[in-house]
């Protein structure tokens, strides 16, 4: 915090990088969901004969080596490392400079838990020089080592990594998360759905940020929508909801 503060870093910003007591509660709570969940692998898929009796089934396998590149949210350090090591994956982590020490300290902590259980801790790796040419030189020269490359940031980071990677990319560009809510929805269940989608973390890129309604959802366009403007939230709508919502828009 100090050294992005430091460094002249927008508020949002610090406020990504803090990990309080309530922000390691959550980790260790998306920890145990993750542990909880069925094992991934060698799950059996599909199956079926061939017509000379040959046997064929389709079996979920590890992928191998992923990479991540992300930017500075320290939560990503554990969440992946998770992941990766339910999945039976190996993780090469890459994260912002920003959140530097925090994500060292987190990666070592899993690195030194699986050694503590006789598992190479080389499961999760973190790169420790900030150079970026080090990211380079991941996307464009490891691909014999890497099997996928997973971005995880703004468009100008995904975009650099689809442009330069020689390995595979999961990638996604840009966010314009969108909540559609039908005619038949639940209303109380929308509300909640909706004040969740949008005001639970409003600097990710998985907030939020276009509402559609269905046209016979408009009689209760006041409920939903005062759901997100009590909590802060500033409403853009068209001619149809300005007409309908009494709200400030």
């Amino acid at each position: 915090i100090r050294f992005a503060k430091k460094k002249g870093l927008k508020e949002n910003l610090v406020n990504r990088l803090e990990l309080n007591n309530e922000k390691l509660n959550l980790i260790i709570e998306a920890i145990k969901t993750v542990i909880k969940l069925k094992d991934p692998v060698n799950y059996e898929l599909s199956k079926w004969t061939r017509p000379n009796g040959l046997k064929i089934k389709k079996v979920s396998i590890p992928i191998g080596v992923i990479g991540v590149i992300y930017e500075s949210r320290p939560n990503v350090t554990a969440d992946v490392s998770t992941l990766c090591f339910k999945s039976g994956n190996c993780v090469i982590l890459r994260g912002g400079s920003e959140a530097y020490f925090t994500n060292k300290i987190l990666a070592n902590y899993f690195r030194t838990s699986l050694a503590q259980h006789k598992i190479d801790k080389n499961f999760v790796q973190f790169i420790e020089k900030k150079d970026r040419k080090l990211v380079d030189f991941m996307l464009s020269k490891m691909s014999q080592y890497i099997d996928v490359v997973i971005p995880r940031g703004g468009k100008n980071l995904v975009k650099k990594v689809q442009e330069l990677s020689n390995v595979a990319v999961i990638g996604h560009l840009e966010g314009i998360c969108h909540t559609y809510i039908d005619k038949d929805a639940n209303l109380n269940m929308a509300k909640k759905i909706v004040k969740n989608a949008k005001m639970r973390n409003t600097s990710i890129c998985g907030a939020t940020e276009t509402l559609l309604i269905h046209k016979k959802k408009l009689k209760n366009i006041s409920e939903i929508l005062e759901e997100l403007t009590k909590n802060g939230c500033k409403i853009y709508g068209d001619k149809t909801i300005r007409k309908n919502f009494s709200g400030k828009i």
